[in-house]
């Protein structure tokens, strides 16, 4: 499958933050942010939101865009979506496809691991969502591009929508 670009204008570090303020309140809303502008590694800064898969791990038990997978583990639904994402081959960073977090307690669905602490947070052991498009900022060369499965025009759109809504709320 091939990648659709859309180039964008330039958004530096600042500006970035800036076009996914409107986004941040979104659930599942994602910035990886290369905040270290000195650091060799900090050449991307990518955000996304709104994934059309969402999966989550509680005490080992899978949801799935809000329904219980009895049957799987969670690196089974894991696998499952990744053998059912599309191949992209590309030279960016990241061409659609899963961001999230794995915790600690993720190991417990693998081995039998010793309780030594309190469940003090109420966060999942595994929040992964599969996003179908990204913006990403190339820092080095000032470049940014929206990535997408489908017509990036739309998902535009969809973005221009999302600031003019926070700055109805806002203003």
């Amino acid at each position: 499958m091939e990648l659709n670009c859309l180039a964008l204008p330039y958004l530096d570090r600042k500006s970035l933050l800036q076009r996914f303020a409107p986004l941040s309140a979104l659930p599942w809303a994602v910035l990886l942010d290369s905040a270290a502008s000195a650091h060799p590694d900090s050449q991307y800064s990518i955000f996304s939101a709104d994934p059309l898969v969402r999966l989550e791990s509680r005490a080992g038990k899978v949801v799935r865009n809000d329904k219980v997978q009895d049957s799987l583990t969670p690196f089974a639904a894991i696998k499952q979506e990744m053998a059912a994402w599309p191949e992209i081959k590309s030279d960016l960073p990241f061409a659609t496809g899963a961001l999230g977090a794995f915790a600690y307690d993720l190991g417990r669905s693998l081995e039998a691991l010793p309780s030594l602490s309190d469940a003090d947070i109420a966060l999942p052991e595994l929040a992964l969502g599969f996003y179908d498009w990204a913006v990403i900022s190339n820092h080095d060369t000032q470049e940014t591009v929206l990535i997408s499965l489908d017509d990036p025009a739309l998902r535009l759109a969809w973005l221009e929508r999302q600031i003019e809504a926070e700055a109805g709320l806002n203003g």
